[in-house]
């Protein structure tokens, strides 16, 4: 019983750090030995050809990855400290919630384009949508004070709007104390 709740934890913990750097780069280099292995004429052309960037990146890469294995070695060390612990989980809870909101989005933006796509049909199809669309814009051209009277009044409804709703949730903050 004890190994699943660890186990269960451990779900529920998210990684703060990136995955260490020495193992990916080994993997690397166990490719390039072994291709060299099978094909030498190819990694000795490979070798004379790319030395340059061999060499810078083993002198830029060194550092990197000895900082890298000492920043892990603490993490590591620290995994089991309740902050860290902490950290973890409100990480994984973050990661989840954003994972959500993923599929939310994508469920909306479905149901809108089916909801767009019945609508233009509804209104004759894409050419009747565009004619309409350009008749209206001619339409608040050609008549620009009734324009910034209607873009006056969007914005007063909108203000009104806005301050109806500040105003009922400090109503329901005073009704709450």
């Amino acid at each position: 019983i004890e190994i699943l709740q660890e186990k269960e934890q451990e779900l529920k913990r998210l990684r703060l750090l990136w995955p260490p750097l020495a193992p990916i780069l080994s993997n690397a280099c166990a490719w390039g030995k072994k291709t060299a292995c099978e094909k030498p004429l190819l990694a000795a052309m490979l070798g004379i050809t790319m030395w340059p960037a061999a060499v810078v990146s083993a002198t830029v890469l060194t550092p990197v990855v000895v900082t890298d294995c000492f920043i892990q070695s603490a993490y590591n060390a620290l995994a089991e400290v309740p902050i860290v612990r902490g950290m973890e989980s409100g990480a994984a809870n973050a990661f989840q919630i954003a994972k959500l909101n993923i599929v939310c989005a994508k469920l909306l933006l479905k149901k809108s384009l089916r909801i767009a796509t019945r609508q233009v049909e509804r209104r004759g199809g894409v050419g009747k949508v565009v004619q309409d669309a350009a008749g209206w814009t001619l339409d608040r051209a050609l008549h620009p004070i009734e324009t910034v009277g209607m873009t006056i009044n969007g914005i007063q409804y909108g203000w009104g709007a806005l301050q109806n709703l500040l105003n009922q949730e400090d109503d329901l903050s005073s009704n709450l104390q």
